[in-house]
């Protein structure tokens, strides 16, 4: 299933008891900060990757697709990564049996990292806080410049 919706998506994670997020790089730590906002951050089992360079992310274990149990392929995956990389996972995981896979569209994956970058949870680091002052300052000299033709 493809979420497209954020209230689709507040009705699946509402709906479930544990998840995986195939994806442990910038979507899959918005996700999660998206599921802990929300109160939902003991729902996410484990992250699922190709191959694996971490045991573990975000507090949470991270597993190879091929290290899956049976159990564990029958858990809900919603892959957190954009598109271009979806056929891909979809047949890594169809490989190994799991078949509740869901993915977000791209514009609700824009709005998730939106809110994951509001949020408290988040830390932004110093290169997007650079960025975001960068942004207030542009906007800020934008507002002024306008003020300033307006009263020509």
């Amino acid at each position: 299933m493809k979420f497209t919706e954020e209230t689709e998506l507040k009705e699946f994670f509402g709906g479930i008891d544990r998840v995986a997020f195939y994806g442990v790089g910038g979507m899959g730590k918005n996700l999660y900060v998206y599921l802990k906002d929300h109160g939902w951050e003991r729902k996410l089992a484990f992250f699922v990757v190709t191959k694996k360079n971490v045991d573990e992310f975000w507090g949470a274990p991270v597993k190879e697709v091929s290290e899956l149990d049976e159990e564990e392929r029958c858990l809900p995956v919603v892959i957190a990564t954009r598109k271009n990389f979806h056929d891909s996972i979809y047949g890594s995981l169809s490989a190994v049996g799991a078949t509740d896979v869901h993915t977000l569209s791209e514009s609700l994956l824009n709005h998730v990292e939106y809110l994951a970058n509001q949020s408290s949870q988040y830390d932004l680091g110093p290169a997007k806080k650079r960025h975001a002052a960068w942004l207030k300052r542009k906007h800020r000299i934008q507002t002024i410049w306008n003020l300033g033709m307006a009263a020509k």
